[in-house]
Order: structure tokens, then C-alpha cells, then sequence
């Protein structure tokens, strides 16, 4: 069967990028042809490279206009064509409509981007031809859209269009439900891949001082690196012995630099880079810190438990309901709220190890290792999609029933 698998996200890579590569590796891995269509990066990431060295056929796309790598040029260029309905025509998407694929997978960043939508070429080219398209929804906001009405119209005849809506939150899927006042009736909830290490959890290292690590890419606007500070430089923390580094990289590095010296913290937190090895980041870290302000479910985190470290979180997307009582919630990200739970933390930090080990088994047993397979599957008419993935009307009752005690809704 020819898969043709869709991203929205205008990042070279990211943790959302790595469950539809998932799927496209094991899609070859079955015999099947497959097509990756991304933005125009060159070069691609090793990730891409090693999926076109193994079959895949790679279409590249113009940035949006939105995206603030593009030179001027390219971004007006991209804002005429958008303004103008060209997005909605095959002037971008001559070799996959030669190529005739059969079924469709679009990744999208965000539930409800300003990409995809009613009539965008690939969902209009699928609804004409008969072909089977689906979505996969990575991330959406705690709040509702800053939009028109025209745009939740043209949401809403969005999920008509598809086959079925896969979010990785199930929290993402409620807020959705709010965003478009309606019911999605075709959505599953499903899970991004988990790395495993045949050794289990990565040792707990022993230290006096509080070992912190940020796992996220700088952008604050998202992330909260930049209420992370100022959580740690109020008085009651300031005081309080630990060492942080944030991992990742991002545009707003200069800016946390800043905020870092700022608020006279520069002794205690430093900006690590990106590491390849999530091992190599949990040998030497005790508690994963991650204050967004919205989230679908953190690749970061969830590897992190699965290391066997517990994690300070705000309640944005589903990293509540996967941390739950082992680990620490932030009500809101709030810097007071944060202020809060660090204190609460660090008055257990003695504690650490044991809810550690917990979060290594909780994912172990939850998470759905085969989940890119259950995709393929489905993609391929294999497996109906009620039997893909989680039903969001009961998903709330699995969690419990193994053992999740936080609030899901």
C-alpha cells in the first residue's frame, strides 16, 4: 500500500516528529510504500535521511510564512500564496499526486494549526479521490483559540473529512472538544514512543545537593523555562542548595542567558545543550523539571520516568495524569503555584529515589510500546480504528484501573 505520512511542524525535528517516524520505519519495515512530506530544511535530519536510506520517497515543502527562519522574501512569498487559496492547490504537491498514494497520515504540532485545515490540499485531494485520511494531534493549548469564527467552522468540517483524529493527550482531546463546542467521535487517544534500555532504570546518582534537569526546547512561550527562574530566584528558594541544567536548544537561548544572570542565578543553573543520550542526561540528574504553560504528553517525560526519575510538572496537557502522586504538580504554572510545589520538592528530596522507581514502573506497565505497528495496521485497513489505540470515553477508567490517581477528567 502506498502511506503517505504528512508533518505540520515547521522544526527541523522535534519530540512530536518521532511517533510518524515510528510509523514510517515500520510501514517499510511491513513492505509497504511509503512518502514523507516535510518542510523544506536543508539538510534533513539524520532521522529522514535514515528513512529515505531505507525506501522511503522524501517531498519537500516551502516554509509557512510564519516560520522565522525564512529569509523576508520567502515569508511574504508564503503569505501571498496562503492569502490567496494556494495552499488549497496542487502547485506544491505535484509528485505525491503523481505518486497516488492510498491512505494518509498528517502529524500536525498543534490540534488546530493554522496549516491545516477544511480545504487544505491534502484533505480536499483524500475527500475528492476516496482516499482514508487521518490526523495525529500532538500538543493543543490549556485555553480556547484566539480565532474567528470561520476558522472553528472550518475545524469542525476538518473532522468530518478524516477517518480518525489520534491525539497523544488526553487532555488535548477535551480541550479540543471545548475549542469546537462539539464532540469528536472518530478520536482515539494514543501514545508517542517511549525508548527502552534493556538494562531498565538508569541508576539513581547519589548527591548532597539536588541534581534539577529541564528537558525542552527553549521557547518559552510554550515551555516556561523563563517561570522556572522566577520561581527559583523568589525568597523562599533562593536560599535553597540545587543545581539545574536545561536541556535543548531554541531561539530563546540568548533571552534565558539573560533571565539566568537576571536573577542572579548563574552559580546554580546552567544551559546544557542538546545531548543525544537521554541516559547519559537521567546518570547524573535526579528529577525532571518541566513548567509549560501548555503540552500534549512530553516525549522528555515520559523518558525520564522511564529512567526512573520523578518530575516537578505543571498541569498542562497530560504530564499531571502521568506524574499524578508520584511526583509533583504544579496546579497552574503560576510562578506562585511553582514556588509552591519546588518547596514542596525540596523538603523531599530524600524521597526522590523511591518515587523514581515508581515512575519507571507506571510507564513500563502503560505505556504502548506497540503503538506505530497498531498505526500501520490501521492505516493499512489491518485493524479497525476502534481497536487502535485508547476510546477517550474510557480511557479515564484504564488509567485508574492500573493505578493512576490523578485527577483525568
Amino acid at each position: 500500500m502506498r502511506i503517505l505520512i504528512v508533518t505540520t511542524n515547521p522544526v527541523r525535528w522535534g519530540g512530536s516528529e518521532e511517533l510518524w517516524c515510528n510509523v514510517a520505519e515500520e510501514a517499510i519495515r511491513q513492505g509497504h510504500e511509503v512518502t514523507v512530506s516535510v518542510y523544506n530544511h536543508d539538510p534533513v535530519h539524520d532521522r529522514i535521511s535514515a528513512l529515505i536510506g531505507k525506501g522511503a520517497r522524501l517531498h519537500k515543502r516551502p516554509f509557512p510564512s510564519f516560520y522565522r527562519e525564512s529569509s523576508f522574501v520567502r515569508r511574504a512569498v508564503a503569505e501571498v500564496k496562503t492569502r490567496f487559496g494556494m495552499d488549497r492547490t496542487s502547485l506544491e504537491w505535484g509528485d505525491v499526486v503523481r505518486w497516488r498514494p492510498e491512505v494518509a497520515l498528517v502529524s500536525s504540532g498543534e490540534t488546530f494549526d493554522h496549516i491545516l485545515h477544511h480545504d487544505h490540499f491534502i484533505v480536499g485531494y483524500c475527500r475528492e479521490k476516496g482516499i482514508r485520511c487521518h490526523l495525529i494531534s500532538q500538543f493543543n493549548w490549556e485555553h480556547d483559540l484566539d480565532v474567528d469564527e470561520s476558522f472553528r467552522n472550518s475545524r469542525r468540517t476538518l473532522l468530518d473529512s478524516i477517518e480518525g483524529h489520534f491525539f497523544v493527550s488526553y487532555r488535548n482531546y477535551l480541550n479540543a472538544r471545548m475549542q469546537l463546542a462539539r464532540d469528536i467521535g472518530n478520536a482515539r487517544v494514543i501514545h508517542n514512543p517511549v525508548k527502552t534500555w534493556d538494562a531498565g532504570a538508569i541508576p539513581y546518582p547519589a548527591s548532597s545537593v539536588p541534581r534539577l534537569a529541564c528537558v525542552a526546547r527553549l521557547h518559552l512561550f510554550v515551555k516556561g523555562q523563563d517561570l522556572l527562574l522566577q520561581a527559583l530566584a523568589h525568597p523562599d528558594i533562593r536560599e535553597v542548595p540545587f543545581e539545574l541544567s536545561l536541556f535543548g536548544g531554541g531561539n530563546d537561548r540568548g533571552h534565558v542567558l539573560r533571565l539566568i544572570d537576571f536573577y542572579g542565578l548563574s552559580d546554580k543553573v546552567r544551559l546544557a545543550g542538546h545531548v543525544d543520550s537521554v541516559e547519559d542526561i537521567w546518570r547524573e540528574h535526579q528529577l525532571m523539571v518541566l513548567t509549560s504553560r501548555a503540552e500534549g504528553t512530553s516525549l522528555s517525560l515520559l523518558e525520564a520516568m522511564r529512567c526512573g526519575r520523578s518530575a516537578l510538572v505543571t498541569n498542562a496537557g497530560d504530564s499531571a495524569l502521568w506524574v499524578g502522586g508520584d511526583g509533583y504538580v504544579s496546579e497552574s504554572s503560576a510562578v506562585e503555584s511553582l514556588v509552591a510545589t519546588l518547596k514542596k520538592a525540596f523538603g523531599e528530596f530524600a524521597d526522590w529515589e523511591r518515587l523514581g522507581a515508581r515512575c519507571a514502573t507506571k510507564v513500563e506497565r502503560l505505556i504502548n510500546h506497540g503503538q506505530a505497528k497498531e498505526l500501520v495496521e490501521c492505516l493499512s485497513g489491518e485493524r479497525p480504528l476502534n481497536r487502535t489505540g485508547f476510546d477517550p470515553r474510557t480511557y479515564p477508567a484504564f488509567l485508574q484501573g492500573a493505578g493512576v490517581t490523578a485527577d483525568v477528567g
